[in-house]
């Protein structure tokens, strides 16, 4: 009798622990040494133009807060809607809400929940830094989808934030967490911030390729010239360009005729992003030429000194 009471026990308590772990969870997996990264685009950026680079993220820590909780510390920040936030989660395993930490004001907030079904909407409340002043925004979860994800069909949880001048939407895959994100930035001037993951280890199980050098988390996926900032200049713009393999480089200034009038950069570089400054103050006012070579990538763009 009292082994059948013991084992009655065992079932009981059981049942209250599975039921006390909400299955939603998984669609974000926060363990130390969990790793996420993204191929991030960049479209319609007036300052830098069309960009593509790599970026990783790591749960790096875990912290017992002042509130007594433990959060997970992610770095960097972003993409997942929480970097507005903090870099500190954790989810609560019975609700499955996501909470970020203040850790300037001592406080907690929620910036989502797992738990949400398709049509769900919901508020979500934060404080940037005094918890009197909370702010306030709405998220709508729009479908579960089966997806087909590093050769594994996945459900997928997706999500969109209608803020008006600046919009997203992000996705949760089960047992791997955030895949895609997109932000449309419509305020004064319009561009888009795309992030795809490409590659994740969680609870040390890899998914997808790893892309870039040891000790480099944000290696551009392709090469790129940007335009000067600012154009027209007086007399001093900057100039981007990114390169996804080290090699010589080459960045020269011409007049509209084609003559060479100064070399910005001529020499070997590792792979990256780099930003150089050109000072015109001997120039006359006019269109003048920067060109960008390196290995089998070539390209030109104006700008326009204006005294």
């Amino acid at each position: 009798m009292k082994f059948i009471f013991g084992l009655l026990f065992i079932i009981i308590v059981s049942t209250i622990s599975d039921a006390q772990i909400r299955e939603e969870v998984n669609y974000y997996p926060l363990s130390v040494g969990n790793v996420w990264q993204y191929k991030v685009h960049t479209k319609g950026n007036f300052f830098e133009g069309d960009t593509t680079y790599y970026l990783k993220r790591t749960v790096v820590s875990d912290s017992i807060m002042q509130n007594g909780k433990k959060y997970f510390k992610v770095v960097p920040i972003q993409p997942d809607p929480s970097y507005i936030f903090s870099n500190y989660i954790r989810i609560d395993s019975a609700t499955a809400n996501v909470y970020y930490y203040n850790t300037f004001a001592n406080y907690e907030g929620i910036i989502d929940t797992l738990a949400a079904q398709p049509g769900d909407s919901y508020s979500v409340v934060f404080s940037a830094g005094n918890p009197a002043s909370p702010h306030q925004f709405s998220v709508v979860c729009l479908q579960i989808d089966t997806v087909n994800l590093f050769n594994t069909l996945t459900d997928v949880k997706k999500f969109y934030i209608p803020i008006v001048d600046n919009k997203r939407w992000y996705n949760y895959a089960k047992g791997i967490g955030n895949i895609y994100n997109k932000v449309s930035i419509v305020w004064i001037i319009g561009y888009d911030l795309i992030y795809d993951l490409v590659y994740a280890k969680i609870n040390g199980k890899e998914y997808g390729t790893f892309v870039g050098v040891k000790g480099n988390d944000m290696i551009p996926g392709s090469y790129s010239l940007s335009q000067n900032y600012p154009n027209p200049f007086n007399p001093i713009t900057k100039i981007r360009y990114s390169l996804p393999a080290a090699g010589f480089v080459s960045l020269k200034v011409y007049d509209l005729v084609g003559q060479e009038i100064h070399m910005l950069v001529n020499e070997e570089k590792p792979a990256g992003s780099f930003e150089v400054s050109f000072d015109g103050k001997n120039l006359a006012s006019g269109v003048y030429f920067y060109k960008l070579s390196s290995g089998s990538f070539t390209q030109t763009k104006k700008f326009i000194l204006m005294r």
